[in-house]
């Protein structure tokens, strides 16, 4: 085993930790056929990358009057690996055989599944830097894992994941990557102007929380043979200079159903403006490029605009649409725009609870995605902790998503040789009922739940 990474007693976050998510948690759910389980390897595991990262005994809190909006990770009273695992038997809650049928929708995970009680994304203002419950039900093994979104984006938690899974099976590996100085604010650089951040805006020092509609939450499975036939129409007409990627088609065409939805209800007009803001990450894409396994934010959004026209009207195409949204990643999401992204918030660093993230306008008008397709955490082999071999079986989240928040879920849903997707779309009631009803959406994607 390595030797322990020491830290000091607080580890302030970076601007896009602070900026991006500084009261939210990730929170997702990994379902295991089976109710083989063995705790011990599981918390030795856990014992083991807490002693290389005592990050993740930490808890997640404002820096202070010196620095409003800001925030920390503090160990002045470190949790213990029992504060972060929990061990629960939910036999009376779940049949796991009779939700894997129905599709393991939100409504079958009670909020008694997740660490704590836990009934919301939004976070505390003390908030522990990890937390998980390993539910046993029937059938089955549920295991809710929380990390603080101010401290992992999406692929930081599945680096998180995949370093406890090889120590589960005694294997070695390397501290967490947690060096916030590629993302700091030193690494500014450009005019940093907010009209230009589509992800951004003012707001004022007390703003609460945004606040949403009543929505629903639906995911659809798009398999390979689907995705390729969306390719092959979208190349159609294309150049062959632009290379179109299965995310830019599927993005396109889930922004072309979504916006007919809201067409038909009259929320938008052929000649409003709507758009499309894609989070990218921002490792690969940096100068000097940035180790897969840094597990701080590194997302940056890039938005493309379109007239709704454009998408739904008689000479709508989604070869159009599809380049579009290439053009908008391939120009939003450069070096020079994540470090103008930075310099933007150091314009604020004086007080950054005037800069807030841009969601009221996913409501009606526009959409914001997110793709977890390339993150392996189907792929892992936790050893002997839910049985030899066991592979985890489906991947959800604990509620309902954010409304507007497309998510593309991991590939490998279906078995280790599926390489399609299932993609979990959250929108208004009434939204969602008539995209539900799409014929077109249905000729490409089965409903999940």
């Amino acid at each position: 085993m390595m030797r322990p990474v020491v830290h000091a007693q607080s580890f302030k976050l970076g601007p896009l930790d602070c900026a991006n998510a500084p009261g939210l948690y990730r929170g997702q759910i990994l379902c295991f056929e089976g109710e083989e389980l063995d705790v011990k390897t599981l918390r030795d595991g856990l014992v083991a990358l807490i002693a290389l990262s005592p990050l993740l005994t930490g808890t997640v809190t404002a820096v202070g009057p010196s620095a409003p909006g800001w925030y920390q990770v503090s160990q002045t009273s470190a949790r213990s690996v029992d504060d972060i695992l929990v061990v629960a038997n939910m036999r009376h809650a779940m049949n796991y055989a009779v939700s894997r049928a129905r599709g393991f929708p939100p409504s079958d995970f009670l909020s008694d599944f997740n660490p704590g009680g836990a009934k919301t994304i939004l976070a505390s203002s003390s908030a522990p830097v990890m937390a998980a419950q390993v539910n046993v039900v029937r059938g089955g093994v549920i295991v809710s894992i929380f990390m603080h979104h101010g401290v992992f984006d999406a692929p930081g938690s599945a680096t998180v994941l995949r370093k406890w899974a090889a120590l589960c099976r005694s294997e070695r590996v390397a501290p967490l990557d947690i060096d916030r100085m590629p993302f700091s604010l030193d690494a500014g650089r450009g005019r940093g102007r907010m009209e230009d951040r589509s992800e951004y805006r003012l707001q004022a020092v007390d703003a609460p929380p945004p606040s949403f509609p009543p929505s629903t939450t639906g995911m659809w499975y798009f398999s390979a043979e689907a995705l390729k036939r969306l390719r092959k129409e979208a190349a159609a007409d294309d150049d062959d200079d632009c290379r179109l990627s299965t995310n830019d088609v599927l993005n396109a065409f889930l922004w072309m159903r979504v916006t007919a939805a809201r067409v038909q209800l009259g929320r938008l007009h052929l000649e409003d403006e709507t758009a499309w803001r894609c989070l990218v990450d921002a490792r690969s894409r940096v100068i000097p490029r940035v180790s897969e396994e840094y597990t701080g934010n590194a997302t940056i959004g890039a938005s493309t605009k379109l007239r709704v026209g454009t998408l739904v009207g008689p000479d709508a195409s989604l070869s159009t649409v599809a380049r579009a949204a290439h053009t908008g990643v391939r120009r939003g999401a450069t070096d020079a725009c994540v470090r103008d992204s930075i310099a933007c918030l150091s314009h604020h660093a004086s007080d950054l609870r005037v800069v807030g993230l841009q969601w009221k306008d996913l409501v009606n008008s526009s959409l914001r995605s997110s793709s977890w397709a390339r993150l392996d955490t189907y792929g892992l082999d936790w050893g002997a902790a839910f049985g030899h071999g066991k592979r985890c079986d489906r991947i959800r989240h604990p509620w309902d998503l954010i409304c507007g928040m497309v998510v593309v879920m991991p590939r490998g849903a279906y078995g280790e040789q599926d390489t399609g997707f299932e993609v979990a779309i959250p929108l208004v009631c009434d939204q969602f009922e008539v995209l539900a009803r799409d014929p077109v959406l249905a000729e490409y994607a089965e409903r999940v739940y």
